[in-house]
């Protein structure tokens, strides 16, 4: 009956290989998920960013169709202060899609760290279960040695 035991741990030992493989393959597959979140999340903050160009440049066309509807009812139409105010207008426009565009670029770059650092931490994540499925083999491989059903390379 003490023979039982050895099979006994080296069964379990062999479930706790196969366990620790299919852990790692799944950490891969969630790193690889990770990946195509980043970029689908890149991809909503593109789509946001051109939504919200196109409301300040629609906001800026108001202001301006505003001013100049204003400048008519006063009969200044051609005068240099609405000229100027036009300027002003066409520079605060500029301005805004200049801060918008930095922001996006913004955006992108730390979307893209965030995915590297998920890549990163999932890869240490495979290299740990690795580490850990060569620790259970060279345990199973002691098992062996010990239990006398191995001796000098050949299963008696």
């Amino acid at each position: 009956m003490p023979q039982v035991l050895p099979v006994i741990s080296a069964v379990a030992a062999v479930g706790s290989v196969v366990q620790q493989r299919r852990a790692v393959k799944a950490q891969g597959r969630a790193a690889q998920a990770q990946a195509s979140i980043a970029q689908e999340q890149q991809k909503q903050q593109e789509v946001a960013a051109a939504a919200s160009r196109r409301r300040t440049v629609r906001e800026a066309q108001i202001r301006r169709a505003r001013a100049a509807a204003s400048a008519q009812s006063l009969g200044a139409v051609g005068s240099s202060a609405v000229g100027g105010g036009f300027s002003s207008l066409s520079s605060q426009l500029a301005g805004g899609l200049g801060l918008q565009t930095q922001q996006t670029g913004i955006s992108r770059n730390i979307s893209g760290l965030s995915q590297q650092a998920g890549i990163a931490m999932g890869q240490a994540r495979q290299a740990t279960g690795m580490a850990n499925l060569f620790g259970s083999v060279g345990a199973f491989a002691g098992q062996l040695s010990d239990s006398g059903l191995v001796d000098g390379g050949t299963v008696e």
